[in-house]
């Protein structure tokens, strides 16, 4: 198997995305049984597909909150800078 079938191999089944996600989640979550942990997320993979995995697919439930507004300069303060 060359460089080359190795990377196709990877690419093609998105293998990457897969790990990146399983990280994500172990640090997200840190359980105490790790490895039963990936093999729930490998067993959901299965299900949903590789081309369905994103970074974030095995961490639920966070909480989403509304964006931030935006940041608007402050026209009554001066930045003050002192040397």
């Amino acid at each position: 198997m060359t460089t080359e079938d190795t990377k196709n191999y990877l690419s093609t089944r998105e293998i990457p995305q897969l790990f990146e996600s399983l990280m994500t989640g172990l640090m997200y979550y840190r359980p105490e049984d790790h490895l039963e942990y990936m093999q729930e997320c490998l067993n959901k993979a299965k299900e949903k597909g590789p081309d369905n995995i994103k970074w974030n697919s095995f961490v639920e439930d966070i909480k989403r909150s509304s964006p931030l507004p935006p940041i608007t300069p402050s026209l009554s303060r001066e930045p003050t800078f002192q040397t």
